[in-house]
């Protein structure tokens, strides 16, 4: 491709791969070569909410004023929800720190549905433009070579 006699540089194109919990992301600089890793590191919940404590995980108790019964009170925030939109906020962070380096052109973002939904609420406009498809499914498991050809299939992207 040529543009005023200058050569183009072919698009740098990132993948996100993540759920509520870890992601990863890979670049795909040129059409039909092997996915690579764009950063040297897994991206992890900093701080995912541990399992039982003793008791504190059971909702508090309240007592009915007209009758002897008593019920469980709702908790008002959900630490796993809460600790996966932190997540998607970090990831959100990082991307767009990245972005303003030029370290990709375009994104592709590959996430649980419920993370994907979290991570677009995070998502700054910038970050959003250089979104060229979205797969909403929790393929972190899948290794480089399988996730290009599935994710070149669901897209019809050539990556």
């Amino acid at each position: 491709m040529k543009e005023n006699g200058d050569e183009m540089a072919p698009k740098k194109i990132w993948i996100l791969v993540a759920n509520g919990h870890s992601g990863k992301t890979y670049e795909s600089a040129k059409r039909n070569e092997g996915l690579r890793e764009a950063l040297p590191y897994e991206l992890h919940m900093p701080n995912p909410p541990s399992g039982k404590k003793g008791n504190d995980d059971r909702p508090g108790r309240v007592h009915e004023s007209a009758d002897v019964s008593r019920h469980a009170m709702e908790p008002h925030s959900d630490p796993e929800k809460l600790a996966k939109e932190s997540f998607a906020r970090h990831v959100a962070t990082l991307l767009g720190e990245e972005a303003q380096k030029g370290k990709f052109d375009e994104l592709v973002v590959v996430a649980s549905p419920e993370f994907l939904g979290d991570l677009r609420d995070e998502l700054h406009g910038e970050i959003r433009k250089k979104i060229v498809g979205e797969v909403d499914k929790d393929l972190t498991h899948m290794k480089p070579k399988e996730l290009r050809e599935r994710v070149s299939a669901e897209l019809d992207l050539l990556l």
